[in-house]
């Protein structure tokens, strides 16, 4: 593992999965994190936590690419709207780039069509599922 490694974790539907007194399907559907909450340092482990709620494949792709999204662009988060190092990429009520689009997308890779998570781009200051194009 490195800065560059983040772990996608899946859970079964069986599998009730508690953060802070929240549960999840109930009060959330995924949630991205770190090992180490207070810095970059090489031990530092990026995961993100993925339970199954019962949904088809679209909301597990949805949820998928909503964290990827999140997790590489503000791998370690600070509590909501007090962002601080080394938090990036959210706004001042604590919102991250996928948060701010809600919306989903679709992709496509040959013949197969995929839901995904739309998130903020600065560059054109719009929601976006960004500029993908199959292999």
């Amino acid at each position: 593992a490195d800065l560059n490694t983040l772990y996608m974790v899946y859970f079964p539907q069986s599998v009730t999965i508690e953060l802070d007194g929240l549960m999840s399907c109930q009060d959330f559907g995924a949630y991205h994190f770190a090992t180490d909450d207070t810095s970059l340092s090489k031990k530092n482990i990026f995961y993100a936590v993925e339970p199954d709620c019962g949904g088809s494949i679209g909301n597990i792709t949805f949820a998928a690419s909503h964290e990827f999204a999140e997790a590489t662009t503000d791998n370690v988060p600070t509590p909501g709207s007090v962002p601080d190092f080394p938090q990036a990429w959210n706004d001042a009520s604590g919102f991250e780039i996928g948060d701010l689009c809600g919306a989903g997308g679709q992709l496509t890779a040959g013949t197969s069509h995929y839901t995904v998570t739309q998130y903020f781009l600065n560059s054109t200051m719009h929601c976006s599922t960004g500029g993908y194009t199959s292999p």
